[in-house]
């Protein structure tokens, strides 16, 4: 009877398993920060993201704020859920349409002449977090025993 209570040692993390808090986490705090900056300093950022001397509208980088922003705080309140599954499914392709479009923007952007080094590391920033949450949509991770 006593070797029914005896403690166990949990099982051993499976090959492929793969937390999902670290990324929403990341993924979350990046696009949180770059929404409220949008939001507060739009004539900040209209001038950062201008090209040839024309800033961008105020009123447009407000609204990319305020998307930043949703899609920031939907990471941040997904971070305790697993995203692998069929719930959690459309957090993971919201995530990956966003990074995924915005590598390729940037990097077509970066490519041509007034391409700066800002648009090289936001594009390969972009591209890491597509990759991760590409990662994520093909190998799902491991369900708990």
């Amino acid at each position: 009877m006593q070797e029914n209570f005896a403690a166990h040692t949990p099982p051993a993390p499976q090959n492929g398993s793969m937390k999902t808090r670290p990324i929403l986490l990341v993924a979350g705090l990046l696009l949180l920060c770059s929404g409220v900056a949008a939001l507060f300093a739009p004539q900040e950022v209209a001038r950062f993201l201008g090209s040839r001397g024309q800033p961008a509208s105020p009123v447009v980088v407000q609204l990319l704020g305020a998307g930043l922003f949703a899609l920031g705080f939907l990471d941040w309140f997904s971070r305790f859920s697993a995203i692998g599954g069929i719930h959690g499914r459309p957090v993971l392709i919201a995530n990956l349409s966003f990074f995924f479009i915005a590598a390729t923007t940037l990097g077509r952007y970066a490519l041509g002449a007034d391409g700066a080094v800002e648009a090289w590391v936001l594009a390969g920033l972009s591209g890491l977090m597509a990759a991760w949450f590409g990662r994520l949509l093909l190998f799902p991770p491991a369900a708990p025993p």
